[in-house]
Protein backbone atom coordinates (compact mmCIF):
# COMPACT_ATOMS: atom_id res chain seq x y z
CA UNK A 1 0.00 0.00 0.00
CA UNK A 2 1.15 3.74 -0.93
CA UNK A 3 2.13 6.18 2.01
CA UNK A 4 -0.31 7.58 4.25
CA UNK A 5 -1.34 11.79 2.86
CA UNK A 6 -0.33 13.88 5.22
CA UNK A 7 -2.48 16.71 6.20
CA UNK A 8 -1.86 19.85 8.56
CA UNK A 9 -4.40 21.47 11.17
CA UNK A 10 -3.16 24.49 11.92
CA UNK A 11 -4.02 27.98 13.79
CA UNK A 12 -3.81 29.61 16.90
CA UNK A 13 -4.56 28.24 20.28
CA UNK A 14 -8.19 27.31 21.06
CA UNK A 15 -9.28 28.16 17.48
CA UNK A 16 -11.17 24.61 17.31
CA UNK A 17 -8.57 22.25 15.89
CA UNK A 18 -8.60 19.28 17.56
CA UNK A 19 -12.24 19.34 17.87
CA UNK A 20 -12.97 19.50 14.51
CA UNK A 21 -10.66 16.51 14.07
CA UNK A 22 -12.54 14.31 16.81
CA UNK A 23 -15.71 15.91 15.53
CA UNK A 24 -15.61 14.87 11.92
CA UNK A 25 -13.13 12.13 12.03
CA UNK A 26 -13.65 10.55 14.74
CA UNK A 27 -17.57 10.79 14.93
CA UNK A 28 -17.51 12.60 18.81
CA UNK A 29 -20.53 14.22 19.71
CA UNK A 30 -20.26 18.25 20.73
CA UNK A 31 -21.27 18.01 24.12
CA UNK A 32 -18.35 15.42 24.93
CA UNK A 33 -15.67 17.56 23.28
CA UNK A 34 -16.53 20.95 25.72
CA UNK A 35 -13.52 19.99 28.14
CA UNK A 36 -10.79 18.84 25.66
CA UNK A 37 -7.58 20.27 26.76
CA UNK A 38 -5.10 22.08 24.98
CA UNK A 39 -2.74 20.51 22.82
CA UNK A 40 0.51 20.25 23.26
CA UNK A 41 2.79 20.36 20.47
CA UNK A 42 2.27 17.95 17.71
CA UNK A 43 -0.57 15.22 17.83
CA UNK A 44 -0.61 12.99 14.95
CA UNK A 45 -3.80 10.38 14.02
CA UNK A 46 -4.71 7.45 11.75
CA UNK A 47 -7.02 8.18 9.51
CA UNK A 48 -8.93 6.31 6.69
CA UNK A 49 -11.52 7.81 4.37
CA UNK A 50 -12.67 5.70 1.32
CA UNK A 51 -9.61 3.50 1.45
CA UNK A 52 -7.13 6.46 1.35
CA UNK A 53 -5.10 6.57 4.44
CA UNK A 54 -4.13 10.04 5.81
CA UNK A 55 -1.46 11.19 8.88
CA UNK A 56 -3.22 14.49 10.32
CA UNK A 57 -0.51 16.12 12.42
CA UNK A 58 -2.49 18.30 14.63
CA UNK A 59 0.14 21.74 15.38
CA UNK A 60 -0.57 22.96 18.87
CA UNK A 61 -1.26 26.85 18.38
CA UNK A 62 -0.14 28.03 21.42
CA UNK A 63 2.95 30.85 20.77
CA UNK A 64 5.87 29.42 21.80
CA UNK A 65 4.60 26.18 19.60
CA UNK A 66 4.11 28.43 16.42
CA UNK A 67 7.72 29.64 16.86
CA UNK A 68 9.01 26.50 16.96
CA UNK A 69 7.57 24.91 13.58
CA UNK A 70 8.22 28.15 11.88
CA UNK A 71 11.75 27.60 12.60
CA UNK A 72 11.73 24.33 11.48
CA UNK A 73 10.25 24.62 7.99
CA UNK A 74 10.82 20.64 7.44
CA UNK A 75 7.43 20.01 9.57
CA UNK A 76 5.61 21.33 6.79
CA UNK A 77 7.56 18.84 3.98
CA UNK A 78 5.15 16.27 1.59
CA UNK A 79 1.91 17.87 3.36
CA UNK A 80 -0.77 17.63 1.05
CA UNK A 81 -3.53 19.63 2.39
CA UNK A 82 -3.01 22.34 5.18
CA UNK A 83 -6.41 23.29 7.21
CA UNK A 84 -5.95 26.32 8.93
CA UNK A 85 -8.59 27.58 11.26
CA UNK A 86 -9.73 30.57 12.32
CA UNK A 87 -11.80 31.43 15.36
CA UNK A 88 -14.61 33.66 14.58
CA UNK A 89 -15.96 34.48 17.83
CA UNK A 90 -12.09 35.98 18.66
CA UNK A 91 -12.33 39.13 16.43
CA UNK A 92 -9.53 40.94 18.39
CA UNK A 93 -7.13 38.26 17.15
CA UNK A 94 -7.82 38.15 13.36
CA UNK A 95 -5.13 39.96 12.25
CA UNK A 96 -2.27 37.64 14.58
CA UNK A 97 -4.07 34.64 13.18
CA UNK A 98 -3.33 36.14 9.64
CA UNK A 99 0.34 36.93 10.20
CA UNK A 100 0.95 33.03 11.17
CA UNK A 101 -1.21 32.11 8.38
CA UNK A 102 1.27 34.11 5.99
CA UNK A 103 3.91 33.13 8.21
CA UNK A 104 3.33 29.28 6.93
CA UNK A 105 2.33 29.99 3.24
CA UNK A 106 5.70 31.44 2.82
CA UNK A 107 6.85 27.79 4.24
CA UNK A 108 4.30 26.09 1.80
CA UNK A 109 5.67 27.84 -1.47
CA UNK A 110 8.22 26.24 -1.02
CA UNK A 111 7.35 22.80 -0.72
CA UNK A 112 6.78 20.74 -3.62
CA UNK A 113 4.47 19.39 -5.22
CA UNK A 114 2.57 22.84 -3.73
CA UNK A 115 -0.24 21.89 -1.00
CA UNK A 116 -3.67 22.80 -1.17
CA UNK A 117 -4.59 25.25 1.54
CA UNK A 118 -8.24 25.95 3.02
CA UNK A 119 -9.10 28.09 5.87
CA UNK A 120 -11.98 27.16 8.02
CA UNK A 121 -13.80 30.61 9.64
CA UNK A 122 -14.98 28.42 12.14
CA UNK A 123 -17.49 28.61 15.33
CA UNK A 124 -19.91 29.95 13.18
CA UNK A 125 -22.58 28.93 15.09
CA UNK A 126 -26.49 28.54 14.01
CA UNK A 127 -27.42 30.96 16.49
CA UNK A 128 -25.01 33.62 16.55
CA UNK A 129 -24.89 33.57 12.40
CA UNK A 130 -26.56 37.16 12.02
CA UNK A 131 -24.31 38.57 14.76
CA UNK A 132 -21.49 37.01 13.92
CA UNK A 133 -21.71 37.55 9.84
CA UNK A 134 -20.24 40.72 9.92
CA UNK A 135 -17.31 39.90 11.80
CA UNK A 136 -17.32 37.09 8.86
CA UNK A 137 -16.91 39.88 6.32
CA UNK A 138 -13.85 41.16 7.90
CA UNK A 139 -11.90 37.92 8.77
CA UNK A 140 -12.13 37.00 5.19
CA UNK A 141 -11.16 40.23 3.67
CA UNK A 142 -7.92 40.47 6.02
CA UNK A 143 -7.00 36.65 5.08
CA UNK A 144 -8.07 37.37 1.01
CA UNK A 145 -4.49 39.59 1.58
CA UNK A 146 -3.07 36.04 0.86
CA UNK A 147 -4.18 36.58 -2.17
CA UNK A 148 -1.93 39.69 -3.44
CA UNK A 149 0.82 39.08 -1.13
CA UNK A 150 2.13 35.84 -1.68
CA UNK A 151 -0.08 35.08 -5.02
CA UNK A 152 -1.62 31.87 -3.12
CA UNK A 153 -4.99 30.56 -3.40
CA UNK A 154 -7.13 28.91 -0.98
CA UNK A 155 -10.54 27.97 -0.60
CA UNK A 156 -12.65 28.84 2.65
CA UNK A 157 -15.53 27.38 4.79
CA UNK A 158 -17.92 29.03 7.75
CA UNK A 159 -17.91 26.08 9.74
CA UNK A 160 -19.29 24.92 13.12
CA UNK A 161 -19.44 21.82 14.79
CA UNK A 162 -22.93 22.32 15.35
CA UNK A 163 -24.10 22.23 11.95
CA UNK A 164 -23.53 20.06 9.13
CA UNK A 165 -21.41 22.87 7.88
CA UNK A 166 -18.24 20.89 8.89
CA UNK A 167 -18.45 17.58 8.10
CA UNK A 168 -19.39 18.64 3.95
CA UNK A 169 -16.25 21.12 4.43
CA UNK A 170 -13.69 18.07 5.61
CA UNK A 171 -15.11 15.34 3.58
CA UNK A 172 -14.79 17.67 0.65
CA UNK A 173 -11.44 18.31 1.40
CA UNK A 174 -10.94 14.57 1.54
CA UNK A 175 -12.33 13.72 -1.48
CA UNK A 176 -10.85 16.96 -3.30
CA UNK A 177 -7.14 15.63 -2.36
CA UNK A 178 -7.58 11.84 -3.73
CA UNK A 179 -4.50 11.07 -5.25
CA UNK A 180 -5.64 10.73 -9.23
CA UNK A 181 -9.71 11.04 -8.52
CA UNK A 182 -9.48 14.55 -9.74
CA UNK A 183 -6.82 17.05 -11.70
CA UNK A 184 -7.32 20.73 -10.61
CA UNK A 185 -8.84 21.82 -13.48
CA UNK A 186 -11.75 18.93 -13.74
CA UNK A 187 -12.25 19.57 -9.62
CA UNK A 188 -13.08 23.20 -10.60
CA UNK A 189 -15.79 22.36 -13.02
CA UNK A 190 -17.79 20.04 -10.63
CA UNK A 191 -17.28 22.50 -7.83
CA UNK A 192 -20.20 24.45 -6.75
CA UNK A 193 -20.96 27.46 -9.07
CA UNK A 194 -20.02 31.07 -7.08
CA UNK A 195 -22.72 33.62 -6.90
CA UNK A 196 -21.80 35.37 -10.21
CA UNK A 197 -22.69 36.11 -13.75
CA UNK A 198 -20.46 32.72 -14.90
CA UNK A 199 -22.94 29.89 -16.78
CA UNK A 200 -22.79 27.15 -14.88
CA UNK A 201 -20.45 24.05 -16.12
CA UNK A 202 -21.22 22.08 -18.98
CA UNK A 203 -21.75 18.17 -17.23
CA UNK A 204 -18.84 16.03 -19.09
CA UNK A 205 -19.16 13.56 -21.27
CA UNK A 206 -16.50 11.05 -19.69
CA UNK A 207 -17.55 7.29 -18.71
CA UNK A 208 -19.09 8.78 -15.50
CA UNK A 209 -21.90 10.23 -17.75
CA UNK A 210 -23.97 6.96 -17.31
CA UNK A 211 -24.82 7.57 -13.73
CA UNK A 212 -26.49 10.87 -14.33
CA UNK A 213 -29.70 10.15 -15.05
CA UNK A 214 -29.53 8.99 -11.07
CA UNK A 215 -27.30 11.63 -9.75
CA UNK A 216 -27.57 15.43 -9.13
CA UNK A 217 -25.27 17.39 -10.87
CA UNK A 218 -25.70 20.85 -9.81
CA UNK A 219 -25.99 22.81 -6.21
CA UNK A 220 -29.08 24.92 -4.88
CA UNK A 221 -27.78 28.44 -5.17
CA UNK A 222 -30.03 28.98 -2.28
CA UNK A 223 -28.19 26.69 -0.33
CA UNK A 224 -24.48 27.41 -1.05
CA UNK A 225 -23.28 31.37 -1.20
CA UNK A 226 -20.28 32.17 -2.06
CA UNK A 227 -18.70 35.53 -0.44
CA UNK A 228 -17.77 38.03 -2.28
CA UNK A 229 -16.94 41.83 -1.27
CA UNK A 230 -18.05 44.22 -3.67
CA UNK A 231 -15.60 46.16 -4.46
CA UNK A 232 -13.84 42.53 -5.41
CA UNK A 233 -15.81 40.62 -7.32
CA UNK A 234 -13.94 39.72 -10.66
CA UNK A 235 -15.81 39.33 -13.81
CA UNK A 236 -16.55 36.03 -15.27
CA UNK A 237 -13.63 34.94 -16.77
CA UNK A 238 -11.27 35.59 -14.27
CA UNK A 239 -13.99 34.02 -11.29
CA UNK A 240 -11.76 30.65 -11.31
CA UNK A 241 -8.70 32.07 -10.12
CA UNK A 242 -9.59 34.12 -7.38
CA UNK A 243 -10.23 32.27 -4.08
CA UNK A 244 -13.41 31.32 -3.24
CA UNK A 245 -15.16 31.49 0.71
CA UNK A 246 -18.07 29.72 1.04
CA UNK A 247 -20.53 30.49 3.85
CA UNK A 248 -22.11 27.22 3.36
CA UNK A 249 -19.81 24.19 1.83
CA UNK A 250 -21.05 22.46 -1.08
CA UNK A 251 -22.82 19.66 -1.08
CA UNK A 252 -21.00 16.13 -2.55
CA UNK A 253 -23.94 15.93 -5.19
CA UNK A 254 -21.79 17.22 -7.93
CA UNK A 255 -19.09 14.81 -7.54
CA UNK A 256 -20.65 11.63 -7.03
CA UNK A 257 -20.05 9.78 -9.86
CA UNK A 258 -16.07 9.76 -9.20
CA UNK A 259 -17.10 8.71 -5.38
CA UNK A 260 -19.07 5.98 -6.37
CA UNK A 261 -16.22 5.00 -8.67
CA UNK A 262 -13.90 5.07 -5.92
CA UNK A 263 -15.48 2.70 -3.55
CA UNK A 264 -16.63 0.67 -6.34
CA UNK A 265 -12.72 0.40 -7.81
CA UNK A 266 -11.90 -0.40 -3.59
CA UNK A 267 -14.04 -3.36 -3.44
CA UNK A 268 -12.99 -4.84 -6.52
CA UNK A 269 -9.11 -4.39 -5.49
CA UNK A 270 -9.75 -5.50 -2.15
CA UNK A 271 -11.50 -8.88 -3.51
CA UNK A 272 -8.90 -9.81 -5.88
CA UNK A 273 -6.43 -9.40 -2.83
CA UNK A 274 -7.53 -12.02 -1.19
CA UNK A 275 -8.33 -15.23 -2.99
CA UNK A 276 -10.24 -16.30 0.13
CA UNK A 277 -13.06 -13.67 0.03
CA UNK A 278 -15.42 -15.04 -2.73
CA UNK A 279 -18.36 -12.43 -2.50
CA UNK A 280 -19.96 -9.47 -0.63
CA UNK A 281 -23.63 -8.99 0.33
CA UNK A 282 -25.11 -5.19 1.26
CA UNK A 283 -28.78 -5.54 3.29
CA UNK A 284 -30.96 -3.49 4.71
CA UNK A 285 -32.29 -3.55 8.21
CA UNK A 286 -35.36 -5.48 7.28
CA UNK A 287 -33.31 -8.54 5.76
CA UNK A 288 -33.69 -7.30 2.06
CA UNK A 289 -30.33 -8.12 -0.12
CA UNK A 290 -29.81 -4.76 -1.53
CA UNK A 291 -25.91 -5.58 -3.47
CA UNK A 292 -25.15 -9.40 -4.10
CA UNK A 293 -22.10 -9.79 -5.77
CA UNK A 294 -19.18 -12.73 -6.45
CA UNK A 295 -16.17 -13.15 -8.13
CA UNK A 296 -17.93 -15.68 -10.15
CA UNK A 297 -20.82 -17.45 -10.89
CA UNK A 298 -19.62 -20.59 -9.38
CA UNK A 299 -20.41 -19.14 -6.28
CA UNK A 300 -24.39 -18.74 -6.70
CA UNK A 301 -25.13 -21.18 -3.92
CA UNK A 302 -23.03 -19.92 -1.20
CA UNK A 303 -24.23 -16.42 -1.72
CA UNK A 304 -27.89 -18.11 -1.78
CA UNK A 305 -27.01 -19.21 1.69
CA UNK A 306 -27.31 -16.07 3.00
CA UNK A 307 -30.96 -15.86 2.37
CA UNK A 308 -30.83 -18.68 4.84
CA UNK A 309 -28.63 -17.43 7.76
CA UNK A 310 -31.24 -14.00 7.55
CA UNK A 311 -33.95 -15.71 7.73
CA UNK A 312 -32.82 -17.44 11.11
CA UNK A 313 -32.26 -14.26 12.56
CA UNK A 314 -34.21 -11.67 14.48
CA UNK A 315 -32.36 -9.34 12.32
CA UNK A 316 -33.71 -6.00 13.93
CA UNK A 317 -31.96 -6.99 17.20
CA UNK A 318 -28.80 -8.81 15.19
CA UNK A 319 -27.74 -4.80 13.81
CA UNK A 320 -27.95 -3.39 17.11
CA UNK A 321 -25.72 -5.49 18.04
CA UNK A 322 -23.29 -5.63 15.09
CA UNK A 323 -19.93 -3.53 14.97
CA UNK A 324 -16.77 -4.47 12.96
CA UNK A 325 -15.87 -7.71 11.11
CA UNK A 326 -14.05 -9.73 13.64
CA UNK A 327 -13.05 -13.29 13.30
CA UNK A 328 -15.26 -15.16 15.92
CA UNK A 329 -17.17 -12.36 16.67
CA UNK A 330 -20.75 -11.70 17.03
CA UNK A 331 -21.15 -11.06 13.35
CA UNK A 332 -19.20 -14.55 11.92
CA UNK A 333 -21.21 -16.93 11.13
CA UNK A 334 -19.54 -20.84 9.96
CA UNK A 335 -21.52 -22.53 7.19
CA UNK A 336 -19.92 -25.43 6.27
CA UNK A 337 -16.53 -24.33 4.15
CA UNK A 338 -18.10 -20.99 3.92
CA UNK A 339 -17.48 -18.40 6.75
CA UNK A 340 -19.78 -15.23 6.66
CA UNK A 341 -18.47 -11.95 8.33
CA UNK A 342 -21.52 -9.35 9.45
CA UNK A 343 -20.64 -5.70 10.07
CA UNK A 344 -22.81 -2.79 10.40
CA UNK A 345 -22.08 -0.06 7.76
CA UNK A 346 -25.29 2.43 9.49
CA UNK A 347 -28.02 2.59 11.38
CA UNK A 348 -30.08 1.24 7.78
CA UNK A 349 -27.92 -1.26 6.47
CA UNK A 350 -25.30 -4.10 7.09
CA UNK A 351 -22.61 -5.55 4.80
CA UNK A 352 -21.11 -9.48 4.93
CA UNK A 353 -18.55 -10.83 3.61
CA UNK A 354 -18.24 -14.30 2.32
CA UNK A 355 -14.74 -15.87 2.49
CA UNK A 356 -13.71 -19.73 1.90
CA UNK A 357 -10.35 -19.12 4.31
CA UNK A 358 -9.40 -16.88 6.65
CA UNK A 359 -6.13 -15.04 7.22
CA UNK A 360 -4.85 -11.61 8.24
CA UNK A 361 -4.63 -10.11 4.96
CA UNK A 362 -8.30 -11.25 4.11
CA UNK A 363 -9.51 -9.63 7.44
CA UNK A 364 -7.60 -6.33 6.94
CA UNK A 365 -9.16 -6.39 3.18
CA UNK A 366 -12.57 -7.50 4.35
CA UNK A 367 -12.75 -4.90 7.55
CA UNK A 368 -11.42 -1.96 4.86
CA UNK A 369 -14.07 -3.26 2.74
CA UNK A 370 -16.83 -2.38 5.10
CA UNK A 371 -15.05 0.79 5.59
CA UNK A 372 -15.14 2.20 2.17
CA UNK A 373 -18.91 1.35 1.98
CA UNK A 374 -20.07 2.89 5.69
CA UNK A 375 -17.71 5.72 4.16
CA UNK A 376 -19.44 5.73 0.54
CA UNK A 377 -23.48 5.54 2.14
CA UNK A 378 -22.79 7.96 4.88
CA UNK A 379 -21.74 11.26 2.66
CA UNK A 380 -25.01 11.28 2.11
CA UNK A 381 -25.48 12.41 5.71
CA UNK A 382 -23.49 15.00 7.88
CA UNK A 383 -22.34 13.03 11.47
CA UNK A 384 -24.72 15.94 13.23
CA UNK A 385 -27.75 14.09 11.19
CA UNK A 386 -27.19 10.76 11.54
CA UNK A 387 -29.67 10.10 14.28
CA UNK A 388 -31.87 12.16 12.44
CA UNK A 389 -31.52 11.18 8.88
CA UNK A 390 -33.68 13.88 7.55
CA UNK A 391 -34.96 14.10 3.97
CA UNK A 392 -31.73 15.08 1.87
CA UNK A 393 -31.73 16.15 -1.86
CA UNK A 394 -28.61 13.48 -2.24
CA UNK A 395 -29.09 10.81 0.78
CA UNK A 396 -27.23 7.28 1.66
CA UNK A 397 -29.79 5.55 -0.57
CA UNK A 398 -28.63 7.50 -3.73
CA UNK A 399 -25.17 6.07 -2.62
CA UNK A 400 -26.18 2.75 -2.59
CA UNK A 401 -28.87 2.68 -5.19
CA UNK A 402 -25.54 3.76 -7.85
CA UNK A 403 -22.73 1.38 -6.22
CA UNK A 404 -25.30 -1.33 -6.57
CA UNK A 405 -25.41 -0.24 -10.66
CA UNK A 406 -21.81 -0.20 -10.44
CA UNK A 407 -21.09 -2.97 -8.95
CA UNK A 408 -23.07 -4.91 -11.66
CA UNK A 409 -20.38 -4.35 -14.52
CA UNK A 410 -16.94 -3.82 -13.04
CA UNK A 411 -14.37 -6.51 -13.99
CA UNK A 412 -13.72 -9.65 -11.60
CA UNK A 413 -17.18 -9.58 -10.51
CA UNK A 414 -20.42 -10.86 -10.98
CA UNK A 415 -23.65 -9.75 -9.62
CA UNK A 416 -26.26 -12.39 -9.18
Amino acid sequence: MSLPLKMIFAGLDAAGKTTIYKRTMEEIDPELLESLKPTRGIERHDYSFLDVDWSVWDLGGQESYRQKYLSRPEIFNQTKALIYVVDLQDPERYEEAYNYFEEILKILVNVTPTPRIYVLFHKFDPDKVSKLRPDFYRATKIFRQADKVLGTKFTGFATSIYSESIGLAIRRILIENFPDLFSPADFAKKGAKPLSKAKPPTPETSSQATMATTMPRKTDEKEVKVIEEKKEVAEPSQEISKTQIYEKPPELADIAPAIVDRATKVLNDRMNESPEIVGVVILSKNGEIIVAVAKSSTEEKKLKKIAKVIRGLDIEVYFNELGDIEYRGLGHISLGELDIYFAKISDQYAMAVLAVDVSTLMLENAQRMVKTVRDLINLGVSPQEKKKAPAKKFTKDDYMSDLKSRLKSISGLKEL
